[in-house]
């Protein structure tokens, strides 16, 4: 015989019934794996809520106490990240063209200013005014 007995507990029954049936050798050893993976993670579960709730009994929340205030102090940080860069983006769209076109060769390119002077065949002292008024405009949004 190529069957062995299984005990099966109904999960939609309030009474836990139990139902012993017969099974195929091959089905219970697949059925007997995937109840042995699943009686060790819910005993996983179960120690973390224990070192949880042990935690909260010691009085000794320090740890996840500093957690929550970590990551709200990084929401807090990237909220006012995000409302600086609308901020900066706002004042860089009062910028005529040319303006953020310097903003960009000097900001983002990382261009020397005496480089951009001889790239627009102007004076360095004009591009580093011209840089420095930009500078000023854009300070008055913040």
């Amino acid at each position: 015989m190529n069957k062995k007995e299984y005990e099966y507990k109904f999960a939609n029954k309030m009474d836990g019934e139990i139902r012993k049936v017969k099974i195929d050798k091959n089905l219970y050893s697949i059925i007997a794996e995937l109840d042995r993976k699943e009686k060790n993670n819910n005993r996983t579960e179960t120690r973390r809520h224990l070192s949880f709730d042990r935690a909260v009994e010691q009085e000794d929340i320090s740890i996840i106490v500093d957690k929550q205030t970590n990551v709200a102090e990084q929401v807090v940080e990237s909220a006012e990240k995000s409302a600086k860069l609308k901020i900066l983006y706002k004042a860089l769209q009062s910028l005529n063209e040319s303006q953020r076109q310097l903003v960009y060769d000097v900001f983002y390119l990382e261009k020397k200013i005496k480089d951009i002077a001889v790239e627009c065949g102007v004076s360095f002292q004009t591009v580093y005014r011209r840089l420095h008024n930009i500078i000023e405009k854009l300070k008055e949004f913040f």
